[in-house]
């Protein structure tokens, strides 16, 4: 027992006199959803014909899962963040480490981005490539003061209202990188908590068809991506840090 205290003790005076804290990092995550094989029509329909048959449980299943895999692949998407580079992983889920305090967020869908370069590998901002099929979205966490529930607030905008300053993208912004016209973003309101955490609303994939080309041209930005490097030099009095790019 008296070990026990003074163990006690003993951890109590470390935690207050060094300053230990311990928390998670928080993080930004989302879901990529496979569209609805509804979306072609009276597809329902159909599968319903197709089920009634003696032996086709089995052939339409498998064909639903050959549709998913060589249409709308919500896996190894890529996607950016504040500096930060991922893909979405084998079940569609993205996730970042949070870096915002304020809960407003833009959501750009492109094939295309270009870097501007501050000083070397230093990028300063990157801007919408012309001619780039794009989409742009606001997505913003409210609270209803009747209710003081939170949600979600996901509206398509236009891009001038957005990149003003020439096609400029903000640094809040999540890039998704495919086809405008392969992602559909549900709008409208989604309910959610007051997390610390920005978990966003379910995005749907639609057929995917240029997901390596996507895949190849991200590929080479990938090394803007990367973390820098630290080196420590000796000199007469300690030691100065000095940043290197890999």
């Amino acid at each position: 027992m008296v070990k026990n205290k003074i163990k006690k003790i003993i951890y109590i005076f470390l935690c207050a006199h060094t300053g230990l804290s311990l928390h998670a990092n928080r993080i930004l995550t989302f879901q990529l959803e496979y569209y609805p094989l509804t979306e072609e029509k009276k597809s329902s329909e159909r599968y319903i014909e197709n089920l009634s048959k003696l032996g086709q449980l089995g052939k339409n299943g498998l064909q639903n899962i050959i549709e998913q895999e060589n249409g709308g692949v919500v896996s190894g998407i890529f996607c950016s963040y504040a500096g930060f580079l991922t893909t979405s992983d084998i079940n569609g889920r993205v996730t970042f480490p949070l870096l915002q305090t304020k809960p407003l967020f833009y959501l750009l869908i492109t094939t295309r981005v270009t870097p501007v370069s501050y000083k070397g590998n230093t990028i300063h901002h990157w801007k919408i490539e012309e001619g780039t099929p794009t989409s742009i979205f606001t997505i913003s966490k409210e609270q209803d003061e009747a209710t003081e529930l939170y949600y979600w607030n996901i509206q398509e905008t236009d891009l001038a209202s957005v990149l003003p300053n020439k096609r400029e993208i903000p640094a809040e912004t999540i890039t998704i990188y495919a086809r405008p016209k392969d992602i559909f973003v549900p709008t409208g309101i989604t309910p959610t908590t007051d997390s610390p955490n920005a978990i966003l609303p379910d995005i749907y994939v639609r057929k995917n068809g240029n997901l390596l080309e996507n895949a190849l041209y991200v590929m080479n930005l990938n090394y803007l991506f990367r973390n820098v490097n630290f080196k420590h030099q000796e000199r007469t009095k300690g030691y100065s840090s000095l940043v290197s790019y890999p």
